[in-house]
């Protein structure tokens, strides 16, 4: 039985509730979070380097929801719409992010927030992009070269 197209999409659907999840958590919540990365990775809290980490925080969930969007997007339609219409879902459900802060104890709605987000998600979708693009080439250049030591 072949596998349906929504089953494709779960993944993505999984990580959304993971960055709704974070989302959730009030400002209080959230900086702990973030200056404990920021101590893992530099050390010491310098506020300069918590929002360094918060940004791009940001840019890795949304990079990461990129590439679940465009890899059953591409296998779905064709490239020239699978790119642009994965960011602009990305970008949406970015906005719908914020949107959803407003709600969250000390937490705000920021458009540049939602551009960084998007960001990150054509970010992964450009990055899945090339990269399946150089597979698919080696593959062709594989079974071409096959083909002739077969002849």
């Amino acid at each position: 039985m072949k596998q349906s197209w929504i089953f494709t999409y779960i993944p993505a659907i999984l990580w959304m509730i993971v960055i709704f999840c974070f989302s959730a958590q009030s400002a209080a919540d959230s900086t702990t979070l973030s200056d404990f990365f920021t101590r893992l990775f530099f050390g010491e809290v310098l506020e300069k380097l918590t929002v360094l980490v918060r940004k791009s925080a940001h840019v890795l969930e949304y990079l990461v929801l990129g590439v679940m969007i465009y890899l059953p997007t591409n296998r779905l339609l064709r490239r020239k719409i699978s790119i642009p219409l994965s960011i602009a879902v990305c970008a949406c459900y970015a906005g719908t992010d914020e949107f959803h802060q407003l709600f969250i104890e000390g937490r705000a709605c920021r458009g540049t927030d939602v551009l960084i987000d998007t960001l990150g998600a054509a970010l992964g979708v450009l990055l899945c992009f090339f990269v399946t693009t150089l597979l698919h080439k080696r593959r062709r250049k594989g079974s071409t070269s096959e083909k002739k030591m077969r002849e």
